[in-house]
């Protein structure tokens, strides 16, 4: 698995359209928050362009949950990234901050 690669493994559309894919899966009513909260992403992205190992950090359990069920949900394969013209895995980091004040 690799963090330095020539070519980044790409979302169809960009971060901006995964951001918003997210978004529409993501329900602030399950959780239980009163101000912002913050997690981070990682998950792997394969060299078939699948997501694995998707996990969330952060201190508010709720929200790990609901964000992991948020990525998971989204089924769309990501262009992989390359070394060589090789496809290879990739991790990927996303923080996240929300407010559900």
């Amino acid at each position: 698995m690799f963090n330095d690669v020539e070519k980044p493994a790409e979302f169809s559309g960009g971060i901006i359209a995964f951001r918003k894919k997210f978004a529409k899966n993501f329900k602030k009513k399950n959780v239980i928050s009163k101000g912002i909260e913050k997690c981070e992403l990682t998950f792997i992205i394969e060299s078939d362009g699948t997501l694995t190992d998707i996990k969330a950090s952060g201190t508010n359990k709720s929200f790990n949950i609901e964000a992991l069920r948020a990525v998971s949900k989204i089924k769309n394969k990501w262009s992989p990234a390359t070394i060589d013209g090789q496809k290879v895995r990739f991790r990927y980091r996303l923080p996240l901050t929300m407010s559900f004040e």
